[in-house]
């Protein structure tokens, strides 16, 4: 399988499917960094994508441009869904369902990896973009993040 092959399945796992599997396409020691105040590592990412999606059930990355180039893949994501269920962020209280749609911009990202593994998931950040473009969207108060 081809790395354009092996992140479009791990992107249709973390978009819906089996986040158990999704782990299997990431290295022990990956990190995703840049939709978070602070870089997560790969136990983090996929309780941060288990958060989305238990939040908005129909969590989509809405993945393109995905090109693999000089040891490295690109894409851009603009990440959409609806706010149906109960959000917990770590240091924020939950928050309730507002029934909001969100849609964010573009973020081009970046990702490293080793074998058929990926060992780092870089968001560039944008306006209005990552957590906070989700919090404001849904009409959470957003803390200095």
């Amino acid at each position: 399988m081809s790395i354009v092959d092996t992140f479009r399945a791990l992107d249709a796992e973390i978009c819906g499917g089996d986040l158990e599997r999704a782990a299997a396409y990431l290295a022990d020691d990956f990190m995703f960094v840049g939709a978070t105040p602070q870089p997560l590592d790969k136990q983090a990412a996929i309780g941060l994508w288990r958060t989305m999606r238990q939040a908005f059930p129909d969590f989509n990355h809405n993945t393109t441009d995905v090109v693999a180039r000089n040891g490295k893949l690109y894409a851009a994501v603009a990440v959409s869904g609806t706010h149906r269920g109960e959000l917990r962020v770590p240091g924020l209280p939950p928050i309730p369902a507002s029934g909001k749609p969100v849609q964010l911009p573009r973020e081009p990202i970046q990702l490293s990896y080793r074998g058929n593994q990926f060992t780092e998931w870089v968001v560039e950040q944008v306006p209005d973009g990552g957590l906070r473009g989700v919090l404001n969207q849904i009409g959470a108060s957003v803390p200095a993040l």
